[in-house]
């Protein structure tokens, strides 16, 4: 059984990896259509 504020920590850190993930595929995205767009 994992310490409280570890567990806790954990989560936080989790939370911020799939923020950042939501944003880079949105900047992805962005770039990707832009390319499209240009062709």
């Amino acid at each position: 059984m994992p310490n409280v504020q570890e567990w806790i920590l954990f989560v936080q850190h989790l939370e911020e990896f799939v923020q950042h993930s939501v944003r880079l595929s949105r900047l992805t995205v962005q770039h990707y259509n832009r390319i499209v767009q240009h062709l």
